[in-house]
């Protein structure tokens, strides 16, 4: 893969900072607050300087300043809003973020036209998220996203307990995405940014049905470092979209949406519970309920992932702590 990648973590304390050590100028970048506000805040370089959306949560409206300052040449530096550096209430409010750069990740703007479009990428991707600018509760504050194994038009919510819907991102194409009139990624006049994933190289893709096992080993094709395993329940409501890389500790990973903590520096306890030498497990020891840990196994329930450092090629990779 000849994205680099680079993962911090931080105490957050309301205090502005700059991250250095990257060894290269980011061009997308992502903070996951996993405590009071699990909002996930993103930037890229079409809406810097000083302009960051809300990936999922409720915090944010519209590309909002004082969150992602700058993309720098060595690092990246974050200001004081409440999503990338709490200090209210929390003094454990742990973040993770990861800086990326390189040819297997694309990004970029579009405004919507309410008409059947294609987007141009320079690959073809495996997995692509969008989500609008604007914000309106609670469909819009969700990006939706496509993996290359979805069926029909189906684009899946990244934030949890929302709708499954048609006619969204509706293919992934060759060097290209296509959208069709859902006004929920394609609204006319309204801006929308876009993350895209390669497929291929570094990068693996899958699908499982879940079964309700403790523990279940999801194999992909080499060690992966990150995981992102996205949830749809068996009423075709998206939800618990998850992830882990390969340095969180124990049994722990962070969800994309929700509230509390249930583990060490305030991650969820069992979602993904490990990343092993030929893919990752999930499930609660338990196994087979409605329960905290159980939900990326569920019998009834769709499951859809990417792993990064899963696939056939190589990468560079670190973490800073």
């Amino acid at each position: 893969m000849t994205a680099n990648v680079k993962f911090w973590r931080y105490l957050s304390d309301g205090i502005a900072r700059s991250f250095t050590g990257a060894g290269f100028l980011p061009t997308i970048a992502i903070s996951h607050a996993v405590a009071n506000y699990t909002s996930m805040a993103l930037t890229h370089a079409d809406i810097q300087p000083n302009g960051t959306i809300n990936f999922a949560g409720n915090i944010l409206a519209g590309v909002t300043a004082n969150a992602f300052i700058s993309l720098d040449a060595d690092g990246l530096s974050i200001g004081t809003h409440i999503i990338i550096n709490e200090n209210i209430g929390d003094p454990y409010n742990i973040h993770y973020m990861a800086a990326l750069a390189g040819d297997d990740i694309s990004y970029g703007i579009y405004t919507g036209n309410g008409a059947n479009r294609n987007i141009a990428l320079p690959f073809t991707a495996g997995l692509v998220i969008c989500h609008a600018h604007v914000y309106a509760a609670p469909a819009r504050r969700s990006p939706y996203a496509r993996h290359k194994d979805m069926a029909g038009t189906d684009s899946w919510a990244i934030e949890g307990s929302q709708a499954v819907i048609a006619d969204g991102i509706t293919a992934l194409g060759a060097n290209q995405f296509s959208l069709g009139v859902n006004t929920l990624v394609n609204q006319n006049a309204q801006d929308y940014s876009y993350l895209a994933f390669k497929d291929g190289g570094d990068v693996a893709y899958g699908n499982y049905a879940g079964d309700n096992t403790a523990d279940r080993l999801i194999t992909t094709p080499s060690q992966p470092r990150f995981i992102w395993v996205l949830a749809n329940r068996n009423t075709g409501l998206s939800d618990w979209g998850s992830y882990k890389y390969d340095n969180m500790p124990g049994v722990h990973s962070a969800l994309m949406f929700g509230v509390g903590g249930g583990g060490t520096d305030d991650l969820y306890d069992y979602y993904i519970r490990a990343i092993t030498g030929s893919g990752f497990r999930v499930g609660h020891p338990a196994g087979g309920g409605f329960a905290a840990g159980d939900v990326l196994n569920l019998s009834g329930w769709s499951y859809m992932w990417m792993a990064i450092g899963g696939g056939a090629g190589t990468r560079a990779y670190s973490i800073v702590y």
